[in-house]
């Protein structure tokens, strides 16, 4: 891409006298060519916006104690990497992209300080590394949408129709039905915070809370 942005230079040859006045023009001048213009589509108001609220949940975590749910010990998670991306659903476009740690890419402009850059590249943390595009993660809860348009498309649930969603359910092996033994505990995500469940819930606060007890259900794991 390189070759395509920088264009291509232009030259002409003269020949001058001894006082430096230009005599003559040595051949036909090649004139310069601009390089293609690149467009980027970032918003910048919504890239500080994702930039404050991924470092607001960061801050959030370190200070909400994870519970062990069989000791009910009280831990605090060491989390300093996060990736986001915001997207136009219509296009692809990249309106936003924020990966941390940050840093500040000003210091490489001219010549970087040594210390800052080893500062950097020793950071467990990797901020140089951009995560929301180099790292590699399973689809997790963003393949959601996926039993969740499934299920609107059959008609399993509508869009407004309230479920409850405890913390955590148990479903009983299709084996086995009658062994609580071998039954499958599935527990959501917000169970280990203060919250303990996302209570009724309803496709757009299942999405937007990404309650995952929520999903098992309407996708026929719970009854």
């Amino acid at each position: 891409m390189e070759i395509e942005l920088s264009g291509k230079k232009g030259e002409r040859r003269i020949e001058q006298d001894w006082t430096g006045r230009e005599v003559r023009q040595i051949g036909l001048a090649q004139e310069p060519a601009a390089g293609l213009n690149l467009h980027l589509t970032l918003d910048l108001e919504l890239q500080k916006v994702a930039t404050d609220i991924l470092g607001q949940y960061l801050e959030a975590n370190r200070t909400t104690a994870r519970i062990d749910e069989i000791t009910g010990e009280q831990t605090f998670p060491e989390i300093e990497q996060a990736a986001a991306v915001v997207l136009n659903p219509q296009t692809g476009e990249v309106l936003a992209l924020v990966s941390y740690p940050l840093f500040d890419d000003n210091r490489f402009q001219i010549e970087v300080p040594v210390d800052y850059y080893l500062g950097l590249a020793r950071n467990d943390y990797t901020p140089l590394v951009n995560h929301a595009i180099t790292g590699t993660y399973p689809p997790g809860s963003t393949f959601k949408i996926v039993p969740g348009s499934a299920a609107l498309q059959e008609g399993t649930i509508t869009a407004n129709r309230l479920l409850n969603a405890p913390g955590v359910i148990e479903i009983a092996n299709r084996f086995a039905p009658n062994d609580p033994g071998r039954a499958q505990t599935f527990v959501c995500w917000v169970y280990s915070t203060p919250k303990g469940s996302h209570g009724a819930v309803n496709m757009y606060t299942g999405l937007a809370n990404s309650c995952d007890i929520y999903f098992s259900k309407i996708t026929g794991g719970f009854d």
